[in-house]
C-alpha cells in the first residue's frame, strides 16, 4: 500500500520514491514556512533566509542610507563604508586615500613602466600631443603665455643676452642627461613649473625621450632616477 499525501484532506497516494511526503498536486504548496515581516506579504521563507525578508522585499533590509554624491540617491548596502555607490565611490576620501598611497609605493614601477612605453611608442606618444595641442589652441597659448612670464621673472636685459647666448654655444652639445648625440631641445634644468628660470646657467641640452621624460622634474633627480647604464659617465 502507497501512502497518502499528507496535505489534510488530500487522497492522492504517493509513489514509492517520494521524500516530500506530498503529492504532485500538493508539492509546491507553502510549508509550515515563516512569512516575510513585511506588513501585507504572504510570502513565505526558506529556511536559510536570515533577513526576515522575501525576495520582493529584501532589498529594504540591505539599505543603510543614501549615496553621499550630489543628485544622486542610489541606495547603500548596509556594509558599504565609504557613504559612496559605486558609481561615485572615487569621491570617497578613504578611496583617495588608498589611491594616494597606492601611487606613492609604486611610483619607481609607474615612472619606469611610462618610461619604457614612450620608448617604445614614441612617434605615436608626440603625434597624440600634437593632436591635443592643435584641438585645444586656446589653453596652449595660455600654457605659453604663463611660460613667458615664468621665463622672464627676475631677468634684466643683460641675462636675456647672456641666456640667447648660451642656446647658441649648446645648440650642437649632447644631450646632458644620456649623452645622446642628437638633440632637438634645450631644456631647463631646475623646471620653469618649480620656480626655476631662464638664466644662462639653467639651461641644459636634452634629447627627445629626456625631455619627454623629465617634463617638470628637478634634473638631479631625473639623473637620479635614470639606469646607471643610461647616464652620462
Amino acid at each position: 500500500m502507497r501512502l497518502e499525501c499528507s496535505v489534510e484532506g488530500c487522497e492522492n497516494r504517493l509513489r514509492l520514491d517520494n521524500t516530500t511526503g506530498r503529492c504532485r498536486e500538493h508539492h509546491y504548496a507553502p510549508r509550515d514556512m515563516p512569512e516575510c515581516c513585511i506588513e501585507g506579504c504572504a510570502n513565505r521563507l526558506p529556511a536559510f533566509n536570515t533577513t526576515g525578508r522575501c525576495v520582493d522585499h529584501r532589498q529594504k533590509y540591505w539599505i543603510a542610507s543614501l549615496c553621499a554624491s550630489d543628485g544622486c540617491d542610489k541606495a547603500l548596502h548596509a556594509d558599504n563604508q565609504t557613504g559612496y555607490c559605486h558609481d561615485h565611490r572615487r569621491e570617497a576620501e578613504e578611496h583617495k586615500e588608498y589611491q594616494r598611497r597606492y601611487y606613492q609605493a609604486r611610483q619607481v614601477e609607474f615612472r619606469e613602466y611610462a618610461r619604457l612605453w614612450r620608448l617604445a611608442n614614441g612617434d605615436d606618444h608626440r603625434a597624440a600631443v600634437r593632436a591635443w595641442n592643435a584641438a585645444n589652441r586656446e589653453a596652449r597659448q595660455a600654457s605659453h603665455a604663463r611660460r613667458r612670464q615664468r621665463v622672464k621673472a627676475e631677468m634684466t636685459a643683460a641675462d636675456r643676452r647672456a641666456s640667447a647666448e648660451r642656446r647658441k654655444q649648446i645648440k650642437d652639445d649632447p644631450c646632458f642627461y644620456c649623452g645622446a648625440a642628437e638633440t632637438s631641445d634645450t631644456d631647463h634644468f631646475y623646471p620653469l613649473a618649480k620656480g626655476g628660470t631662464d638664466h644662462w646657467w639653467n639651461l641644459v641640452r636634452a634629447c627627445d625621450p629626456c625631455n619627454s621624460r623629465k617634463n617638470a622634474t628637478c634634473g638631479t633627480a631625473y639623473l637620479l632616477r635614470l639606469p646607471p647604464a643610461e647616464r652620462v659617465a
